[in-house]
Order: C-alpha cells, then structure tokens, then sequence
C-alpha cells in the first residue's frame, strides 16, 4: 500500500495482482474472510455498557465486522454494541480508529441481518477453521511415531499447507 497524494484519501492499494517484473512478489491476500457489502445506515455504538453512546453510519459491512463514521473525530477502542436501527445489537471490538472511521470486528457467532450471503469460498474456510488440526496434531504428539523425522515434517506440511489454502482461498473472496 501507498499513500497517494493526489487525493489524501489515505492508503490505496497499487498493483494488486500484477507483477512488475518476473521477480515480483504476490501481494499479501486481503486480512477479510467475508464479503462486504457497501452501506450508508444510520446506528450507534453502545459504550460502557449503556453508559455512553455516538451515533454513527455504517459504510459497509460484512459477516465479520463493520466500518462505521462517526460525527467527529473520536477516538474509542474496546470492545462495544454496534446498535442497529430494527433492533439488532451487536457485540463487537475496535479494530481500527483512523480519523472519524472505526473498524469493528463482531464477536461470537452472529451474523449481521443485512450482511450478505456467504460467498461459498467463505464456507469452504470456515470448515477448514472447524478442522480440529490442533487436536490430532496433539494426539500425535503423544504417540511414539513423532519421533519419525518424516512423521514430524508431514505434520509441519499439512499445517502450513492449511494455512496457505485459507490464505488464497480469501484472496478469491470477491466483493458483493
């Protein structure tokens, strides 16, 4: 990413997906795993567990979290509710605080109504997270056959390989 000065928007990405050269690296795959979908509604952030509250205009949201502008620059981190104009509260915490826009990254299992549908990438990666990895890897560990050298780097390949698939898996997550 690159600041462009022309319009002091802040960053904008330049040449994703387009080498420069033959030695040129793949761009880093986006850090969101779900569709956003773009927004202007107004609703407001519950702070303090009701104690305080900023009305806000959600710009997009996904699945996974929010971007919301507020009336004035503030700066607020934590986590919070994201309260919806029909009713709907949702639990969320401050990711980024940049000027008057805040990124949210809800918390717990619950979908926003007005998020778009799972691009079906999106469940694909979601299953390969359900995976319990971590689990048999631990099973293993516990077994005399990890002291195989062959054993032992299997294992470190299919980790990695897990995570290299989710990682261009999200980068094929097109927006809604």
């Amino acid at each position: 990413m690159i600041e462009d000065p022309g319009r002091g928007n802040g960053p904008t990405r330049v040449g994703v997906g387009v080498a420069a050269d033959a030695g040129a690296q793949t761009p880093p795959a986006p850090k969101r795993g779900a569709r956003r979908k773009r927004v202007l509604k107004g609703a407001r952030l519950v702070l303090g567990g009701g104690l305080s509250t900023l009305d806000c205009t959600i710009k997009d949201i996904s699945a996974t979290g929010a971007r919301v502008r507020l009336a004035d620059i503030t700066r607020i981190s934590g986590r919070l509710l994201l309260a919806m104009p029909d009713g709907e509260m949702l639990d969320a915490e401050v990711i980024r605080n940049v000027g008057m826009e805040v990124g949210l990254r809800f918390c717990g299992d619950t979908r926003p109504s007005f998020a778009p549908p799972p691009d079906p990438l999106e469940v694909v990666i979601e299953a390969l997270d359900r995976l319990p990895l971590d689990e048999l890897i631990g099973k293993l560990q516990s077994l005399p056959v990890i002291e195989d050298s062959e054993v032992t780097e299997a294992v470190a390949s299919v980790t990695l390989s897990v995570d290299r698939l989710k990682k261009v898996l999200r980068a094929h997550i097109k927006e809604w």
